[in-house]
């Protein structure tokens, strides 16, 4: 009893290993947020640590140890490792459904995710669901896919994937030729189901009259396209503070046999793309901010994908006040009713205007509406 007491003792903090790979992400940052809150809560502190031998190496860590880390090649290799050592692990930032079941969590579930998004269509009257702009090489699509297979069977009804192997086009076409059979579709993400509803003005699909649309994630270009998207967002924030809770558990419970495995589901964001009579649409808490690029597939190579990228990156390092001037000139108003409307002395509005641009990478307003032209719909000008 002693020994468990004094073990119990010497853990005064709480030991973060926080794998960067040289970078942050708005996903990582928010869970450390999260983590940071609750322990401050419990009157803890909290030790970040960014390499695998220094959580090793430092015999005040004590054996429960949260990790936060993106999904890689290298990181099944690192959780061995330290469970190897000793450490009981409670793994945050990873899909629920690419984690051991021999590790703890608090985290997020794509299944899950696809799963009460197709509740939301099922819900909005859809029968029949489409998985559209999906690459066939990827395994986070690949789990989208299997959940709305088995889910749709489950409540008998029926859904497809349209998979890609190169061009986003592919699915697109391939759906675009059977979409008579079709009254709802989800896009494993926001850019892909953007890129879609281009394409669906393009052949003249309605959105959401012919066919409801909705996109797995929830970047600030889901409340900015037209229509806007229905979309889902996880409160990363929470799956930090669940850490801490199964972090402690676990520390008093002190077994090596026990796992605690907590998924935080998603908020469905309805908004026009699934809005089939007169309403409200639900508004979403502003996205973090990314500070790295985005990786992934060939998907992500699409030089409209890369554009579309850019002005998320755009609109994520606005402010408040920002967002609304780009939401006036998004509605082809001059600059003097932008300046009137918000306030805003001709000078004051000119240096925001300019810092718009550059970091849309756009020299002036007619460029600035070209790009939005060359991706989203004539309707966002």
């Amino acid at each position: 009893m002693m020994k468990k007491q004094q073990r119990v003792a010497r853990d005064s903090f709480i030991p973060v290993l926080w794998i960067r790979d040289g970078h942050e992400t708005p996903l990582t940052i928010t869970i450390a947020e999260g983590i940071r809150q609750m322990a401050a809560q419990k009157s803890l502190d909290v030790k970040l640590y960014a390499q695998l031998e220094e959580v090793l190496n430092d015999e005040k860590a004590g054996r429960h140890v949260i990790v936060i880390g993106l999904e890689s090649e290298q990181m099944p290799k690192m959780l061995s490792h330290l469970q190897s050592a000793g450490k009981q692990l409670v793994i945050t930032s990873m899909d629920m459904d690419h984690i051991d079941s021999h590790y703890s969590c608090a985290t997020f579930s794509r299944r899950i995710a696809t799963e009460q998004m197709l509740d939301h269509l099922v819900s909005k009257g859809c029968r029949r669901i489409a998985l559209v702009g999906c690459g066939d090489l990827s395994i986070n699509d690949m789990v989208c896919r299997d959940a709305l297979e088995t889910h749709l069977a489950r409540m008998e009804l029926e859904g497809s994937c349209f998979p890609f192997h190169n061009h986003i086009e592919e699915s697109f076409d391939a759906f675009f030729a059977v979409r008579s059979l079709y009254d709802g579709v989800i896009c494993p993400n926001d850019f892909a189901a953007v890129l879609f509803l281009r394409y669906c003005e393009q052949h003249e699909l309605k959105v959401p009259g012919d066919v409801l649309v909705a996109a797995l994630k929830d970047n600030y270009i889901s409340r900015y396209c037209k229509p806007s998207l229905t979309s889902l967002s996880i409160d990363f924030f929470a799956i930090g503070r669940n850490s801490v809770l199964i972090w402690e558990q676990l520390r008093q419970m002190d077994s090596m046999d026990i796992q605690i495995r907590i998924t935080i589901p998603g908020k469905i964001i309805e908004r026009e793309s699934t809005v089939v009579s007169s309403g409200e649409c639900i508004v979403s808490q502003c996205p973090k901010k990314l500070t790295v690029p985005y990786q992934g597939g060939p998907f992500y190579q699409d030089p409209r994908a890369q554009e579309l990228m850019r002005f998320e990156r755009c609109l994520q390092a606005c402010d408040e006040l920002d967002l609304r001037i780009i939401g006036l000139i998004l509605q082809d108003l001059r600059y003097e009713s932008i300046s009137e409307t918000l306030f805003l002395s001709e000078s004051s509005l000119q240096y925001r205007v300019r810092k718009i641009f550059r970091l849309a990478q756009v020299d002036n307003l007619k460029n600035f509406k070209k790009m939005l032209q060359r991706c989203f719909t004539r309707e966002n000008g």
